[in-house]
């Protein structure tokens, strides 16, 4: 007559729900009148077994009730959904396109594009238990880093869409798990259900360096871009490069070509053969050096590319050299001498067979033989020494060949030409080849009259300005000692050369023929209007002499300037015999210049004004006016020389004074006889003093200063003007071998012979004139100006040691 829930009243009876649905705790009762039921349990309640208790009641024909229970024992479904771990897929796989079983595609591209393992289609989940069939939610999940789909059937299909950054380290092929999880529902025939869940295991991808090559030219430079660079054919694979290039290191194969390096990208990197430079995103640029191969040959270097996640690849860039032929190196000399064929013997050294020669002995990068021959038109006066006598050198005469055993440049020597005072200039030319390259090589040769260079020279005006007429134009000369040792031998033979383009407006140089001559006093040529107009003069102190006067009558006019072909303007040249001083009036006195030197010496440093005067203004007037002071002792035959800026002299000089400058190049300076002036100029220079007392001055670089036997004899001493401790050399190696048997040969015995000492603001070269024996006396044979106490001052003893003295 009625049923309820238990509800832990078991006993209580209950006159009502016969015949409806009642709930109980797992299910729904339904019973009848007649004692009929049905229970429905409910899906998915229980985990375990259990029961749901119901309380029904009975009654009988008189009314009576007995009440009891219902137990409903319930079992739990069993339905289990393990968890599944069975996909695997390779992130090297990924690509752009969907194909075979794919779901869909990425947005990358892995190291391996073509194969399928982007998707694992061969799965089947595999829950176990419940009531019946069992059946699986049907759908399609699209993850962090690929889709999945899962059929009712358990099937299911994942496809990796994208690539996984791992913990930055290069950590190479490695299978990652558990990156994603997706979960599935299982139901059973009466709707029992559960999930599971399904983990994707990913295959990282690394990159993968190919080797690359590249080829240049010895010397040249190779320059790559980004896009051809060496990350063009290397793969990066899924991760990408890393951030900031794929390049993270380089460095020269050196031997190993798999050892990952990581340092070098973006930086100039030594090869063997050249300078590599690599950079981050793969261009490059390679440096070959010059003249630094002979064959064809490689430069391996070992660079490591790094992807997204810090995997590391490593391999080489071959860079394939071409050898270029290097020509031969050459360098041209040139060489000074007097032009007086007597001096060639007169001085000391003697040269009874000619001038040596300096000649560079030429070389080649790669060590080919190098054949050196004579052509062109050999300059007359050269010789060379045939290993019997000396001969007249003719065009084709080889000169060098060491295979062949010839070395001839080490015996050529030149003899002026018979004319005492002229000027040649010439050169030996030398063709230089290696086999494959012929190089000119040039032997200059030059014969050097005495004072055949002005000692001073200066100018007034620059030439594109008028000097404005009626007042002085003057400059400022301050004599050289050359110009005032040359007036104190003689005055008398001193001249000044003044040249002026004076002409009629327009100018033009060469002054042309009509404005050269003068024509008659007050005629209107331009010859006439400069002897009128202009006047020159050199003013000393307060005293001035006229060197071009003006011929202001026609009592003076006459010519003093004339047209000289070589300047193309108009030249005066006046002895200091014919420059005389002019009165507080302005005229001429009978004192000359030669005469007021000759009472008044003068002194380097002194300050000479010169002057031009254009009397007159109007059309003819001049735009410059320079001077040349030429000042030597006619019985002198000593000459002046400048040699060359750049090259390599060797300069001779004379049995008289000469002034012998080498500036730029490794010079070498023979002063010979008397009383020399040598300066080295720039580079490394060799100064050999000779016989008198000269003034030697290294200049910059390395000198060596070479005193002369003769210094302990005549005990006088060269003058060094510029030695640096630690860097110059003086060598006494002649001098002290002509002590003969009592020369020193030892450190030790030169530090005995050989003493600095300081007095009077200058170092002085002290030798022992008997040398190593007992009984010498110590005699100067140089003195070196500005050295202090203390310094080192390094002496060559024997033509290979050295001894270093200390000033005292």
């Amino acid at each position: 007559v009625g049923v309820r829930a238990a509800g832990g009243d078991t006993t209580t009876a209950v006159t009502t729900g016969a015949g409806s649905d009642i709930a109980g705790l797992h299910g729904t009762l339904h019973i009848n009148a007649n004692g009929s039921y049905t229970y429905q349990s409910t899906a998915n309640n229980i985990t375990s077994a259990t029961t749901d208790v119901f309380v029904y009641t009975i009654k009988d024909g008189d009314g009576d009730l007995s009440t009891t229970t219902l137990t409903i024992n319930l079992a739990d479904s069993g339905l289990v959904a393990p968890a599944d771990s069975d996909v695997t897929v390779n992130e090297a796989a990924l690509d752009t396109t969907t194909t075979g079983a794919d779901l869909t595609h990425g947005t990358v591209t892995g190291s391996l594009p073509s194969s399928t393992t982007e998707t694992d289609a061969t799965n089947q989940l595999n829950a176990s238990g419940g009531v019946g069939a069992l059946t699986y939610t049907a759908q399609t999940i699209v993850g962090t880093y690929g889709t999945i789909h899962i059929n009712a059937d358990g099937s299911y299909v994942y496809t990796l869409t994208s690539n996984y950054l791992n913990a930055q380290a290069n950590d190479g092929v490695q299978t990652i798990s558990g990156l994603e999880n997706f979960t599935y529902t299982v139901t059973d025939s009466v709707g029992n259900t559960t999930t599971g869940t399904i983990t994707v295991n990913i295959i990282d991808d690394v990159p993968t360096a190919v080797a690359n090559s590249n080829n240049v030219i010895e010397g040249a430079l190779l320059t790559v871009t980004a896009a051809a660079g060496v990350l063009a054919n290397d793969v990066a694979g899924a991760d990408g490069f890393a951030i900031g290039g794929g390049v993270v290191g380089v460095r020269a194969a050196g031997g190993d070509t798999t050892t990952a390096v990581t340092t070098g990208a973006g930086t100039d990197i030594a090869g063997l053969h050249g300078t590599l430079h690599l950079n981050a995103d793969g261009s490059y640029t390679y440096q070959s050096t010059a003249h630094d191969i002979n064959a064809n040959t490689t430069d391996v270097f070992v660079y490591t590319i790094k992807d997204g996640d810090g995997d590391l690849s490593t391999t080489t860039l071959t860079l394939n050299l071409t050898n270029v032929n290097d020509p031969p190196v050459v360098a041209n000399t040139q060489n000074w001498m007097s032009s007086d064929p007597s001096q060639q013997t007169t001085g000391t050294p003697s040269y009874a067979n000619g001038y040596p020669l300096l000649v560079s002995i030429p070389t080649d990068p790669e060590g080919d033989n190098l054949v050196v021959t004579a052509t062109g038109t050999i300059p007359a006066g050269t010789f060379y020494f045939n290993g019997v006598s000396y001969v007249a050198l003719t065009a084709g005469t080889v000169l060098y060949n060491p295979s062949s055993g010839i070395n001839l440049l080490d015996d050529l020597v030149y003899r002026p030409t018979t004319t005492a005072n002229d000027t040649v200039n010439a050169n030996l030319s030398l063709d230089v080849y290696d086999g494959t390259t012929h190089v000119a090589q040039t032997v200059g040769i030059h014969e050097v009259p005495p004072t055949s260079l002005p000692s001073d020279t200066s100018q007034i005006g620059n030439g594109s300005s008028p000097l404005t007429s009626g007042n002085d134009q003057v400059a400022t000369l301050s004599l050289s000692q050359a110009t005032v040792n040359a007036i104190l031998a003689d005055p008398h033979s001193s001249t000044v050369v003044v040249y002026t383009d004076f002409q009629q407006t327009p100018f033009a140089t060469p002054i042309p023929v009509s404005e050269q001559n003068p024509g008659v006093f007050g005629d209107s040529s331009a010859g006439s209007h400069r002897e009128e107009e202009v006047q020159v003069e050199i003013s000393i102190g307060t005293n001035h002499f006229v060197v071009v006067e003006a011929d202001t009558t026609a009592a003076k006019f006459e010519q003093s300037w004339f047209f000289d072909s070589t300047t193309g303007l108009m030249k005066a040249t006046v002895n200091y015999d014919h420059i005389f001083l002019l009165d507080a009036g302005g005229n001429a006195t009978t004192t000359t210049l030669a005469d007021y030197l000759t009472a008044h010496p003068p002194s380097a440093g002194d300050q000479w004004t010169l002057s031009y005067l254009d009397n007159n203004g109007g059309n003819y007037q001049a735009r410059q006016v320079s001077f040349s002071f030429f000042s030597h002792d006619p019985g002198d035959p000593g000459i002046t020389v400048n040699g060359d800026a750049t090259q390599a002299d060797q300069i001779y000089g004379t049995s008289g004074v000469d002034h012998l400058y080498g500036n730029g190049g490794n010079d070498v300076i023979v002063g010979r006889d008397g009383n020399d002036f040598l300066d080295g100029g720039t580079g490394n220079d060799i100064l050999i003093g000779g016989t008198g007392i000269n003034h030697m001055t290294g200049g910059a670089g390395n000198d060596t200063f070479v005193i002369d036997p003769s210094k302990l004899a005549l005990h006088v001493a060269d003058v060094i003007a510029d030695y640096a401790p630690g860097q110059d050399v003086i060598d006494l190696s002649d001098l002290l071998q002509s002590l003969g048997g009592n020369a020193p040969t030892t450190d030790a015995q030169t530090g005995a012979a050989v003493n600095v000492t300081f007095s009077n603001g200058a170092a002085h070269v002290m030798v022992d004139d008997n040398g190593t024996a007992a009984g010498g006396n110590m005699v100067e044979v140089a003195s070196l100006t500005g050295v202090g106490v203390n310094s080192a001052i390094t002496i060559l003893y024997d033509h290979t040691h050295t001894h270093t003295e200390t000033v005292t």
